[in-house]
């Protein structure tokens, strides 16, 4: 079975690849590439599942792939407060789609200022701030946040999981 992630990044590729072979009994090919979002480099809201949707079809298109997975990052507002969680978005040949998405981390106001103030991705706002470099390609802000009890591969590990639900259990979901 081919599986495209759309892309380049360590931690997103490992945490499907463990997604998917613990959730699913078959031999893997997979493929991977940097896929355009279409949404801003640190979006809100809405454009969260909407940049994971793209990035999936696109992927998947792009390898001719059995499915095609996106994962997207970003922040979103409950009750006055900010949260970072992210979106995975699969698609298989015919188009179907399946979403899972992280739990939310409370995001402190020093980074809520770059973010949302100057518009900076928090993955840059988290290096500024913690003085190290491409820390969205380690344990990201989920492991800073969580003390790396919970990391931003291991978040992106159960998102994949919860977004693999209906094709494991299609019996269940139709």
């Amino acid at each position: 079975m081919k599986i495209a992630i759309g892309s380049d990044n360590p931690v997103k590729i490992k945490a499907t690849e463990k997604a998917f072979s613990d959730r699913l009994d078959v031999d893997f090919e997979f493929e991977h590439k940097k896929m355009p979002s279409g949404v801003p480099d640190q979006p809100f809201d809405d454009e969260i599942q909407i940049g994971a949707h793209n990035r999936a079809v696109a992927v998947q298109r792009e390898f001719n792939a059995d499915y095609g997975v996106g994962l997207e990052g970003g922040t979103t507002k409950h009750q006055g407060q900010y949260f970072e969680y992210g979106w995975c978005a699969i698609v298989d040949r015919s188009g179907k789609v399946t979403y899972g998405h992280s739990f939310g981390v409370p995001i402190p106001e020093v980074l809520v200022t770059k973010i949302v103030d100057e518009k900076k991705e928090l993955g840059i706002s988290l290096d500024e701030l913690l003085h190290k470099d491409n820390t969205k390609q380690k344990d990201g802000f989920f492991g800073f946040a969580t003390g790396n009890c919970i990391t931003r591969e291991s978040a992106y590990y159960a998102m994949v999981c919860a977004a693999l639900a209906p094709i494991v259990l299609k019996e269940y979901y139709g």
